[in-house]
């Protein structure tokens, strides 16, 4: 079970992917918040298959969202956290009731 993991930061967003069986999990690459779709498309391919695709959600001491979280939900859902109608589909996504 491939998973591949991104790091939404406020400038960057790391990339990181874990072997086949999903156990352990190498840094892949850093991408520029303006090319993350095509650039991650691209990384993509040189694997043949990825069963998951997990953003990393930072929350405050109280795990409350601050609003770290609300640019990484404005970036999964490609708008606004509260704009649901614009969503990216991600992988897993579904099942897990996000």
């Amino acid at each position: 079970m491939r998973i591949v993991a991104l790091d939404y930061g406020s400038k960057r967003v790391g990339v990181a992917v874990s072997d086949p069986l999903g156990l352990i999990a190498q840094p892949l690459a850093t991408l520029d918040h303006d090319q993350v779709i095509p650039q991650l498309t691209e990384l993509l391919k040189q694997y043949d298959r990825v069963d998951e695709l997990v953003v990393g959600l930072p929350k405050r001491l109280s795990g409350e969202l601050g609003p770290a979280a609300d640019k990484v939900l404005a970036f999964v859902h490609g708008g606004s956290r509260k704009d649901p109608d614009r969503s990216r589909s991600l992988p897993g996504e579904a099942e897990k009731g996000h």
